[in-house]
């Protein structure tokens, strides 16, 4: 056995143990502080009653036909169904840590469960992990296997809509390219068509009409100045809405819902900016072929994670386990670095992010109360405004690096 392989086994257990240790933790944590949370699951089960298509319309339909099919073989016993929805969960936050661990690196699968250890045991009571955990492995997949990548990113997009854009800058003239967007194109097509076929068009984009319709959620960053102002005065106020969240009402509200609405326009246009740098330029130019372009691999990573971080801080909505998307690209950008430049920034945004995750958790659960009651609590709304402000520089800073990384790959002899 080479020296290699005994590092490699010993860290393999040396990682197990962690995220055992972490995991086991979590649910202390649940069972102690925050039990409220599986309430999501309940929610969950409830809708299960109402019939066919009228059932989680603000999800997407894979995410019903996978609650109908729990709900189907634990012959509606909630009990059974609380417990397969969190062992699917448990089950795919091991799996990605696994992967990343045997395809990736160490550092890839030691982000992956610390960062979620931070955010705490909300990623088990929600259905976010599964298109963070299809997003992660798909980028984990474009270069060695494309076809799988693209598929997968596009069960990504079924179940969450938004890592249909992730596709863009990794599509191109390139053998690898075609079958990324061939991958994408057949399941998203097959997808797409079940849902038309079986739920009709109304319930197929009811997941989008539900999110516009929706107001400015408490955790959003566009919100933040308006929670500032929450908690020092009575022309804010928190109010718990129809779309189960809690969202700002009051003076410069509707001002801060068109910054959002704005910022979300910016962060499409941005990641189609990048997409046209890194999937169309090369193609349009003389010099090296795009197979042969320094770095394409990785600037295809670092937009997505930079595309995912800007939809984050631009959404009028910011749920807590929004977070979990992030936690996979941000370790495939520590695996991916090459040079000590990458290095040191796929540091900096996986320490910032994990600082982020950690005081999500403070927000949520564990100081919510703080923020709902009206008027504010000062040292919860402080930590929103901090969590925040961070979201925003990991965001621009993704951006800025990622464009100069696309920038470079599109102009290799600048």
């Amino acid at each position: 056995m080479t020296r290699t392989e005994r590092d490699l086994r010993r860290h393999a257990v040396i990682l197990g143990l962690g995220w055992v240790a972490t995991r086991t933790f979590m649910v202390y944590d649940w069972w102690v502080s925050s039990q409220f949370i599986m309430n999501d699951v309940s929610y969950y089960y409830t809708q299960m009653g109402n019939p066919g298509s009228s059932a989680l319309v603000e999800y997407p339909t894979p995410i019903l036909w996978l609650m109908r099919f729990i709900y189907f073989i634990t012959q509606g016993s909630f009990d059974s169904f609380f417990n397969l929805v969190v062992a699917l969960m448990v089950t795919l936050d091991a799996l990605v840590a696994a992967v990343l661990f045997w395809r990736a690196s160490t550092a890839a699968a030691v982000n992956w469960v610390v960062f979620l250890a931070l955010l705490g045991p909300i990623m088990w009571f929600r259905i976010d992990l599964i298109p963070a955990a299809a997003v992660t492995l798909g980028l984990l997949l474009l270069a060695t296997r494309p076809g799988a990548g693209g598929a997968l990113l596009a069960v990504g997009a079924a179940a969450k809509i938004w890592p249909a854009l992730l596709i863009l800058p990794a599509l191109g003239r390139t053998t690898g390219a075609r079958r990324r967007g061939i991958g994408f194109g057949i399941a998203g097509a097959s997808l797409a068509l079940l849902s038309l076929l079986f739920n009709g068009w109304a319930r197929s984009i009811s997941p989008i009409t539900w999110q516009d319709r929706r107001g400015l959620q408490i955790e959003s960053l566009p919100a933040t100045w308006a929670m500032i102002r929450h908690a020092g005065t009575d022309t804010v106020r928190v109010v718990y809405t129809d779309y189960h969240a809690y969202q700002v009402i009051g003076t410069g509200v509707s001002s801060a819902e068109t910054v959002a609405d704005w910022l979300m326009a910016a962060a499409i246009v941005y990641a189609i900016a990048i997409a046209v740098l890194l999937a169309l330029v090369p193609a349009l130019k003389d010099g090296p072929k795009a197979t042969d372009r320094p770095g394409l691999g990785f600037a295809i990573v670092l937009a997505a994670a930079a595309t995912i971080a800007a939809m984050i801080a631009a959404n009028k909505t910011f749920s807590p386990q929004y977070l979990i998307w992030l936690a996979g690209p941000l370790g495939l950008l520590l695996a991916g670095a090459k040079t000590a430049s990458q290095r040191w920034w796929a540091l900096t945004a996986a320490v910032l992010g994990c600082i982020i995750a950690g005081l999500t958790q403070l927000i949520f659960p564990l100081h919510y109360n703080g923020l709902t009651d009206n008027p504010g609590d000062p040292a919860a709304t402080a930590m929103l405004a901090s969590r925040n402000l961070l979201m925003a520089i990991l965001a621009l800073g993704l951006m800025v690096w990622a464009a100069r990384s696309a920038w470079r790959v599109a102009n290799p002899l600048q």
